[in-house]
């Protein structure tokens, strides 16, 4: 097991570090050291329930000493995970949902299937969504949504915050336009090595409905460095990413707050032969993946 204390003392180093970094976006409402706790909450989504529950014996425990797991959640057809708990320090309720576990099969063909289906999210008029995402999202959606609600009922005024790396991302993504389409509200989506999810119909619901500058719904998705999976599916296939990224170098000490397209030509999309799979699976120094556990 990783030692919890140093991998606590360097998220703090993080907080302090990228916290000096100066954005590049006049209006947007990007928060490095939000998300440095976003990325530890969708960092703690790999964790097996054991670890989540009590949230005991994870690197994460030291990190977010406030958090409380109120509940966590499995579809066995599809191996999907996600949790949602209560963070005291900052008063929100968080859903986050578990990442690509590399050693399952069904979840990398998930990741394979390029085919598009349409959404029934109330709202979100011609949003075609990636079809292995969507049915991934459709397998835990009322259990999340329900937990959501009670934990939001428990914690009367707490924000509402949505997480995930990876495969996690998508899904956080597709609960972020789903909530809000339902008449709830969201107050901030931090996703770590999103891919494409969905057509330009729901990019362009996510922008209207996450403004992303002060005093609004945020989303903001963390591209770091070569990170090969934000460019997938590609975009020719006619997916779109939402906006707004926050490009990051190698050793995440700059960063970019891209502008509000979701495919910026200066950030990520500039790279000619992004490639790495080391860069997906750390994100602001904080491994993502099961080893953290």
């Amino acid at each position: 097991m990783p030692d919890v204390q140093l991998r606590a003392a360097l998220a703090a180093a993080a907080v302090l570090v990228i916290g000096s970094v100066p954005t590049t976006s006049a209006t947007a409402s990007y928060d490095p050291k939000a998300a440095v706790t976003f990325t530890q909450l969708a960092a703690a989504a790999y964790c097996d329930p054991p670890y989540l529950w009590g949230w005991n014996g994870t690197d994460h425990t030291a990190a977010l000493p406030s958090f409380k797991i109120e509940a966590v959640l499995d579809d066995a057809v599809s191996n999907t995970q996600a949790y949602v708990g209560y963070l005291q320090a900052d008063n929100a309720v968080v859903a986050a949902y578990r990442g690509t576990i590399t050693s399952n099969f069904a979840n990398w063909l998930e990741d394979l299937e390029t085919w598009r289906t349409r959404t029934d999210f109330p709202s979100c008029e011609g949003c075609a969504v990636h079809k292995g995402f969507f049915k991934d999202y459709a397998g835990l959606a009322q259990a999340v949504q329900s937990s959501l609600r009670q934990s939001l009922a428990a914690h009367p005024g707490a924000k509402t915050w949505i997480t995930g790396h990876s495969l996690g991302a998508a899904l956080a993504a597709l609960l972020a336009a789903d909530w809000v389409g339902l008449g709830n509200n969201v107050d901030a989506v931090y996703t770590m090595g999103e891919p494409r999810v969905g057509n330009d119909a729901f990019a362009n619901f996510i922008k209207a409905a996450y403004p992303s500058t002060p005093g609004t719904p945020s989303y903001f998705r963390l591209v770091h460095n070569k990170d090969i999976v934000p460019h997938l599916p590609v975009y020719a296939f006619g997916f779109h990413h939402t906006p707004t990224e926050v490009w990051y170098n190698e050793d995440c000490t700059e960063y970019v707050v891209c502008d509000g397209s979701g495919e910026d030509p200066t950030c990520s999309d500039s790279l000619k032969l992004p490639h790495s799979v080391t860069d997906h699976l750390e994100y602001l120094g904080i491994i993502m993946g099961s080893g953290t556990c």
